[in-house]
C-alpha cells in the first residue's frame, strides 16, 4: 500500500461467543458505510470472516476464559482480517479440507473461506491466530 493512502481499519474484542462473531460483523458494516468496495468482495471476504470467526467460538472449551481479538483492515489492494485467539493451538490438516457432501450438517466453514480468499493462514503463537487475505481487482 501508499504510504499517503488512507486505510480503513477495525478492532473487535472479546471473549469466544456468538456476541464476539455479531460484533465482527457489526465492524465490518461500519466499515464497508466508508469503503469503496464492490458488493462480490464485501460479500465474499464477509463470509469468510464470518465463517472463521465462527469456528473459534464453537470450537472454544466450555471450561475455559477464551479471548479472541479481531483486526480488520480494507486497504487499496486488499481485505484482511487476522483473528487471534488464546485457547489450545489447533493443528489444521489443510490437505483435508474440502467441501462436504449436501447432506453434511458442519464442517463447511475453512473450506467455503478459502475459496472466498486469496490467502487463509493459521499458525500457533500464544493460541491460534488467523490471517485472511482478499486481493481487490
Amino acid at each position: 500500500m501508499d504510504g499517503d493512502e488512507p486505510v480503513l481499519r477495525a478492532r473487535v474484542e472479546g471473549r469466544a461467543e456468538i456476541a464476539f462473531v455479531d460484533a465482527v460483523l457489526d465492524a465490518l458494516e461500519r466499515i464497508w458505510s466508508r469503503a469503496d468496495v464492490a458488493d462480490a468482495d464485501r460479500m465474499l471476504f464477509g463470509l469468510a470472516v464470518s465463517e472463521i470467526a465462527t469456528n473459534v467460538v464453537t470450537h472454544a472449551p466450555d471450561d475455559a476464559e477464551v479471548r479472541v481479538t479481531a483486526d480488520l483492515e480494507v486497504g487499496r489492494t486488499a481485505l484482511t482480517a487476522i483473528i487471534r485467539d488464546t485457547a489450545w493451538p489447533v493443528d489444521i490438516a489443510w490437505a483435508d479440507v474440502s467441501m462436504p457432501g449436501p447432506e453434511a450438517e458442519s464442517g463447511r466453514g475453512l473450506a467455503l473461506a478459502r475459496e472466498a480468499l486469496d490467502v487463509l493462514d493459521h499458525h500457533v503463537d500464544h493460541g491460534n491466530v488467523w490471517t485472511l487475505v482478499r486481493r481487490l481487482a
